[in-house]
Order: structure tokens, then sequence, then C-alpha cells
């Protein structure tokens, strides 16, 4: 994802021709849009997340 943000972004700078803000209305939703998809993550859903190895092991098991 770093790389096709990374070849993309010069682009979305060249649409600063249609209309001068549209880069940063473009970046902003990006951000806004990934920090909502973010929040419905199970990690950040009020799980506790393993702290050490014995931790993911444990959790590990349980699962089988």
């Amino acid at each position: 994802m770093a790389c096709l943000g990374a070849s993309i972004s010069p682009l979305i700078m060249l649409s600063e021709d249609m209309w001068k803000l549209l880069p940063e209305v473009i970046f902003c939703m990006l951000a806004i849009f990934s920090g909502l998809i973010a929040w419905l993550l199970p990690e950040t859903n009020n799980a506790r997340l393993p702290e050490t190895i014995e931790d993911i092991e444990e959790m590990r098991y349980k699962k089988k």
C-alpha cells in the first residue's frame, strides 16, 4: 500500500490544474476514510491485545 500511495500521490498533485483545492480534498477524504475503517477493526473495538509471547500462545491454543 505504501508503494501504491507513493506512486499515486504525484498524480493526485497534478489534479491541482483542474481545481486548486482538489489535491487537499482528496488527501483529507482518504485520511478520514482510513480513520473510519481503522475504527472498525477488531483490535480497536474494546479487545485486549496480547502483550507477551505467552499471551499469543494462549490465544492460539484456545482457538483450536
